[in-house]
C-alpha cells in the first residue's frame, strides 16, 4: 500500500470515529487511544509525502527551467520546513476528515489560509474542565440554509390532574409556550503569533490552538449565561437575563441558599443535574470548619471523587462569577447550544507576512436554546448583591 493510500484509509477511520464521537454514547477509551495514534501516523505519512513531493520538484527544476510551479509558493505550505510549515503542520494532524478530499481551502503562494473543521469535543482536550459549556448538548442547526433557529419555549404550566366521577367534567391543565426564533451569533477570536515561534518550538501551534479553543469554549460560556448579540446586531439573552428562571436570593449562608435553589428546582417535578460555582466559592464551602476545627464537609481533605452538595454534582466554572451559582437540570430536552458549521479554526500566514507572523481565527456560530428556563435558579452566595 502506498504512503497516500495508506494515509486514505486512516482518514477515513478518522471519519468514523469524528461520527461516533458525535453520537450519544461518545468514544470508549480504546478509540480515544486509538484517534491519537492515528493522529501521530497521518502527521508522519504527510510529511514524508510532502518530503518526497518536495524531492521531485527539486529534481524537476534541475532539468528544465519553465515548469510553471512556483517554488517559493511550494516551500510556504510544505511541511519540510519554514514558519508556515509549522503552522500547516499542525493543521494537517487536526484535518483529518479533510485533508486528502481537497474540500479546504489551501494556502497558496499569494495570499489565503487554511480553515480547520473543529469537532466540538477537540475543544475538551485543553483546559476545560471548569467550563458551563461542558455541561450543554451543542446540536447542529437543522437544515441547509437560514440564519437562525425556532423552537418553543415553556412559559407556564399548571396541571389539574384529580379524580374524576362519572360523567363528571374533567379538569384541564394549562401549558404555556410560546415560539421563538432567534439569528445565531459569531463568537470568534483571533491571535497574531510569531512566525520564529511556530518554527523554533515544536509544540507551539499546538499550544496555541488549545488555548484558543478554550476561550472560544469560554466564549460560549458567556453567551449562554449573559447573552451578547446576534449577526444582525440583535440583543440575545442569556439565562441571567432569561424571564423565567428563578431568582434564589441569599440565606443565611451558601450552603443552606444552594439547597434552597436545589428545592425551588425539585419543585418543578426536576432534578437538578449540576450546581456551577466559581472555584473561589467551592473553595470557601470546602474548607469551612465547625468548633472542633475539623472540615465540615466530609472526608475534606483527602475525598476524591466528583464534588457534590445536597446529593447533585458541583460543576466548577470561573465564568459563572463570585458570589452566584446557576442550578438546574442541564439536559437537551432544556438547554443546548445550536450551531451551525462547527467551530472554525483558520491559519493565514499571508495576512500579517510583512510583520513576519501568522494569524490564528478561531469562531463558529451558535445560538443558545433554552426551552424550560423554570429548569433553573439563579442563587445569590452573599447579602451583598
Amino acid at each position: 500500500m502506498s504512503k497516500r493510500d495508506r494515509r486514505k484509509a486512516l482518514l477515513a477511520e478518522a471519519r468514523t470515529l469524528m461520527e461516533k464521537a458525535a453520537g450519544t454514547g461518545g468514544l470508549a477509551s480504546e478509540d480515544v487511544t486509538r484517534s491519537q495514534a492515528i493522529r501521530t501516523e497521518v502527521e508522519e505519512l504527510s510529511k514524508a509525502i510532502e518530503s518526497e513531493d518536495g524531492a521531485r520538484e527539486a529534481l524537476k527544476s534541475m532539468v528544465s527551467d519553465d515548469l510553471g510551479t512556483d517554488s517559493a509558493g511550494t516551500k510556504a505550505v510544505s511541511l519540510g520546513g519554514g514558519a508556515s510549515s509549522t503552522s500547516a503542520k499542525s493543521i494537517m494532524a487536526e484535518v483529518q476528515e479533510k485533508a486528502g478530499t481537497g474540500s479546504f481551502k489551501a494556502v497558496t503562494a499569494t495570499g489565503g489560509s487554511v480553515t480547520v473543521p473543529v469537532h466540538q469535543g477537540v475543544a475538551t482536550m485543553s483546559q476545560s474542565n471548569y467550563l458551563l459549556s461542558n455541561l450543554v448538548t451543542i446540536f447542529p442547526a437543522n437544515g441547509e440554509d437560514g440564519d437562525g433557529v425556532s423552537y418553543l419555549r415553556q412559559i407556564g404550566r399548571t396541571l389539574a390532574a384529580a379524580t374524576v366521577a362519572r360523567g363528571a367534567e374533567k379538569p384541564n391543565s394549562s401549558l404555556s409556550f410560546e415560539g421563538v426564533t432567534d439569528a445565531f451569533a459569531t463568537v470568534a477570536h483571533l491571535a497574531e503569533v510569531p512566525n520564529q515561534y511556530l518554527e523554533s518550538f515544536g509544540k507551539f501551534a499546538q499550544i496555541i490552538e488549545f488555548e484558543m479553543l478554550y476561550g472560544m469554549a469560554l466564549g460560549l460560556d458567556d453567551l449562554l449565561l449573559n447573552g451578547g448579540t446576534d449577526e444582525n446586531g440583535e440583543p440575545v439573552t442569556g439565562l441571567l437575563g432569561l424571564s423565567g428562571v428563578k431568582v434564589q436570593a441569599f440565606v443565611t449562608d451558601k450552603l443552606l441558599t444552594l439547597r434552597r435553589a436545589v428545592g425551588r428546582i425539585q419543585s418543578e417535578g426536576t432534578q437538578p443535574t449540576a450546581i456551577v460555582l466559581h472555584p473561589d466559592d467551592w473553595e470557601e464551602i470546602e474548607t469551612t470548619k465547625i468548633t472542633d476545627q475539623s472540615f465540615l464537609l466530609d472526608g475534606t481533605p483527602t475525598r476524591a471523587g466528583q464534588p457534590s452538595l445536597w446529593g447533585v454534582p458541583v460543576q466548577l466554572a470561573p465564568s459563572v462569577g463570585v458570589g452566584r451559582a446557576v442550578v438546574g437540570a442541564f439536559d437537551a430536552s432544556t438547554i443546548g447550544l445550536a450551531n451551525r458549521g462547527g467551530t472554525r479554526l483558520q491559519w493565514n500566514p499571508f495576512k500579517l507576512d510583512h510583520l513576519n507572523q501568522t494569524v490564528l481565527r478561531v469562531e463558529g456560530r451558535f445560538v443558545p436554546v433554552i426551552a424550560r428556563p423554570a429548569s433553573f435558579a439563579v442563587a445569590q452566595l452573599s447579602s451583598v448583591a
